[in-house]
């Protein structure tokens, strides 16, 4: 089949239309993925980095893509021959100029001096995280997928512990605990190559996490980065309602950098994903958020209205937000006292 995105038209195998990963096979193409790519294309025409790695193209798209809108020079590796054929069509088809290699992503990364590597392969990111963070460039970026959200969430804890070396519950909050705790991962295996990481946008998307975060070749920013990996309470950092428990270790630090979310400029062909994009900023606020649906189940109460709760909590001089982290939850900048209090100004 054949599909037009951004300035790209490609040529795509299997086309899979639910909220999932899929499988691995030669020209995947997974719809749900748009989201991901657009926010990409935005933050590389933004930051403007002089060679940019799509390390498991598949169709040769985020390349195409990335070169056409964001006038990037592209290098493309894809180890997988039927679908290595396919990106080289596509490549042509487009009249693009983005080098595609037949090898494996480990080869190609160290080969060249790349500001800006993309690790979004079939399956989880896990085993690419150190030989990309210790061939980027100094002060480059990495773009990361992870799918592997069963483990990262805290369904599979044993794996979880033995992948990744931490533990989150698998509750309401479960997906930005997920992105914090890969993020911890990440800033415990750059400190192992005196390396600090700053994350500059992270979102959850259906089956997946984006994150891309700027990696620094410097001693100190790598002790930095590892302050910001602690474990997390619950219980003591958001409401009494909760088990005391210990997640983590996890990010503790901004997921999100505001100034450079607040700055950008949107190139024409990046639509539809502005009031998502602004909205992730507000995800600073607090590490974990104020989740009204279980206030509501330890209380024994009705759940009450999110607009209404947001309008009270306002009124009462807080600072609150939405969070894309789930449809009940609010983001409240803890400059009011204990957060306890708020149950009793919303309750229904």
């Amino acid at each position: 089949m054949e599909i037009s995105e951004g300035l790209a038209v490609v040529r795509t195998g299997v086309n899979n239309p639910g909220n999932s990963p899929g499988t691995a096979t030669a020209g995947f193409f997974n719809p749900v993925q748009k989201l991901n790519r657009d926010i990409t294309v935005l933050c590389a025409y933004n930051i403007r980095p002089r060679l940019y790695l799509d390390g498991f193209t598949g169709t040769g798209l985020r390349a195409i893509r990335m070169e056409k809108e964001a006038g990037i020079h592209c290098v493309a590796s894809e180890r997988n021959r039927a679908a290595y054929e396919m990106s080289r069509e596509n490549i042509d088809k487009n009249s693009s100029s983005v080098e595609l290699h037949n090898r494996t992503f480990e080869s190609v990364v160290s080969t060249y001096n790349f500001d800006f590597i993309d690790i979004d392969p079939y399956g989880s990111a896990f085993p690419y995280m150190d030989v990309a963070l210790n061939y980027v460039r100094n002060g480059g970026y990495l773009g990361i997928t992870a799918t592997d959200l069963s483990t990262l969430s805290g369904s599979v804890p044993d794996k979880a512990k033995r992948r990744y070396g931490a533990y989150v519950k698998n509750d309401r909050m479960k997906h930005e605990m997920g992105i914090r705790l890969f993020l911890g991962y990440a800033a415990k295996r750059a400190a192992a190559f005196d390396r600090g990481i700053a994350p500059l946008i992270s979102f959850w998307h259906g089956h997946y996490y984006r994150m891309i975060i700027r990696v620094h070749q410097n001693l100190s920013m790598a002790e930095k980065s590892l302050r910001k990996v602690k474990f997390f309470s619950k219980k003591t950092s958001i409401s009494s309602i909760y088990e005391r428990r210990r997640e983590g270790p996890i990010w503790t630090g901004d997921i999100q950098d505001e100034h450079f979310i607040r700055g950008l400029i949107y190139p024409d062909t990046v639509v539809g994903v502005k009031e998502f994009v602004d909205s992730l900023a507000y995800e600073n606020d607090s590490c974990g958020f104020f989740e009204l649906t279980d206030h509501a189940s330890f209380h024994s109460s009705d759940l009450p209205s999110l607009m209404n709760s947001m309008k009270i909590l306002e009124g009462s001089g807080y600072r609150v937000h939405r969070t894309h982290f789930s449809h009940t939850g609010l983001k409240i900048k803890k400059n009011s006292g204990d957060l306890d209090k708020i149950w009793d100004l919303i309750a229904p």
